[in-house]
């Protein structure tokens, strides 16, 4: 409750800088950064209405917003969130991370947000186990345990 408490006063400081910044033209265009960082603390704090409501509130008052990047990737992780895919959710905002230089606040904010929503999806071992499947043609080799005395050719192990 005190997360909340603390995210809570960080919303309401943040939604005021940002709609200062909307209201003066100069730096009218950095109200999405702020609007932004509104959005990421609703989700880093598991509220979806929250982040829906502020995503389609900051839609309507910042044209800016509205096609930015962030709101793309807010979208998608929304989407991802809502499906329960934490793979996709992991790679979007691996994606985003890759892209733009980012800040403290962003990098800790995206971060818990993956750590509550992705955390673990799938092993290693999963992954690799459905690549290994497609390639195969659909051959399900689940329950054969790979015997480590078969080395293939180079000391790699022989998967067959």
């Amino acid at each position: 409750t005190e997360d909340k408490k603390q995210f809570a006063k960080i919303i309401k400081t943040y939604d005021k800088i940002g709609k200062k910044y909307l209201s003066q033209p100069l730096i009218k265009s950095s109200a999405k950064d702020y609007f932004f960082k509104v959005c990421l603390c609703f989700l880093a704090n598991n509220d979806m209405p929250g982040a829906k409501r502020s995503i389609e509130n900051y839609t309507y008052e910042d044209p800016n917003f509205d096609t930015s990047k962030q709101k793309d990737l807010l979208d998608d992780i929304v989407r991802a969130i809502d499906i329960g895919d934490g793979m996709e959710l992991a790679k979007c905002i691996g994606k985003y991370s890759q892209t733009w230089q980012l800040d403290k606040v962003t990098v800790k904010l995206l971060a818990d947000i993956k750590k509550k929503h992705a955390a673990d999806p799938e092993t290693v071992g999963d992954v690799i186990r459905k690549e290994l499947n497609l390639i195969d043609g659909g051959d399900d080799h689940d329950d054969e345990e790979i015997d480590s005395s078969k080395k293939g050719p180079k000391g790699g192990f022989d998967l067959t």
